[in-house]
């Protein structure tokens, strides 16, 4: 009996909303509806880099720079409009408010994508349809170098069959309003060597797949593939 494996991604990238607040501020101060923006986003950044592995850390300022150069301005821009922003708190509840009801409306799904496997299990379960993936499954990919792909490889394990169908599903959120533009990449490594690989481009958001079902007789030595955004 051919079994389908699932791998299951989320993919937020990028992040950019207008939305108006109207409010006077001095002209050297970033104006609330785009402070509005930036502290979300600015918050956002923070949560994405609380959630990385160890080992991705480093990504952490990235995503925080990302921010910055998003809207153009620097840290010490940010920083100096907090000020004001500190010493007038009723605009800074305003903000918050908004801030916090952009959060409040997407904390549903946010609590679904934010759900983590932090460690793989020694083998997956066994069925005709088992999902196979391991790691966390949300991923904020930008433009900056560092935090632009992401790669993966899934050794196969004893529950895996040859001519086992295949099934990649990615969720992408494109949340700027500039180019959206990803390529996803898929591939499974026979023991013989051969490979059999798919590639998408991705333009739009939404759940998009890659799907292989191999004819090969031999046996799955790994499966691997790539999202790389920009």
């Amino acid at each position: 009996m051919m079994r389908r494996r699932n791998i299951t991604w989320v993919w937020l990238l990028g992040a950019a909303f207008m939305v108006g607040c109207g409010k006077q501020v001095p002209e050297d101060i970033i104006q609330p509806d785009r402070m509005e923006n930036i502290l979300y986003d600015y918050h956002l950044s923070i949560s994405m880099g609380n959630n990385l592995s160890y080992s991705d850390n480093y990504q952490k300022e990235a995503y925080k720079n990302y921010v910055f150069e998003k809207y153009h301005i620097t840290e010490a821009d940010f920083d100096s409009s907090m000020v004001w922003y500190t010493r007038h708190t009723e605009e800074l509840a305003g903000l918050y408010k908004k801030v916090g009801e952009r959060f409040r409306s997407e904390k549903k799904r946010m609590q679904e994508l934010l759900a983590l496997r932090e460690d793989k299990p020694a083998a997956s379960l066994p069925g005709d349809t088992v999902d196979v993936w391991y790691d966390r499954k949300l991923y904020w990919l930008t433009d900056v170098p560092l935090a632009n792909k992401v790669t993966f490889e899934i050794p196969a394990d004893s529950n895996f069959k040859a001519k086992d169908a295949f099934l990649w599903s990615a969720d992408y959120i494109f949340l700027s309003e500039g180019e959206r533009r990803a390529t996803m990449g898929f591939n499974i490594l026979f023991d013989n060597d051969s490979v059999v690989g798919r590639v998408k481009d991705i333009t739009c958001s939404g759940v998009q797949t890659l799907y292989i079902k191999p004819d090969s007789a031999f046996a799955i030595k790994s499966v691997s593939g790539f999202i790389l955004y920009g």
